[in-house]
């Protein structure tokens, strides 16, 4: 069980790059989880070597359940909070009725 951290627009047009060290767009289905979560899967200190990276996560909240990738770091999320693309955030639910505080249920998948 979690709680939904936040959606934050990256207004990305492709040029940033996320902590796994790959491109990130606000059109992909991508996640990122908490910092701390983050930092206890890089094995050398190489944060682009971090386990987490590439890891699909399926997501169960009010909306349709969906699948997202792990591909960045959020540095304002709790330890298990998880932060959206625009693409996965509304997946979720209306925008106007889904937010910080939203309880979702996520776990790792193949």
């Amino acid at each position: 069980q979690s709680l939904l951290s936040q959606y934050q627009s990256t207004d990305n047009t492709g040029n940033a790059l996320g902590a796994c060290g790959n491109q990130v767009h606000d059109s992909d289905f991508i996640v990122a989880v908490s910092d701390a979560l983050y930092s206890l899967t890089i094995p050398d200190g190489n944060p682009n070597h971090a386990s987490v990276c590439g890891r699909c996560i399926q997501v169960t909240g009010p909306g349709t359940p969906f699948r997202v990738t792990v591909q960045d770091r959020c540095g304002g999320c709790s330890f298990y909070g998880l932060d959206f693309t625009p693409s996965g955030f509304i997946q979720i639910g209306p925008l106007s009725k889904v937010g910080r505080g939203t309880r979702i249920h996520w776990l790792t998948v193949s």
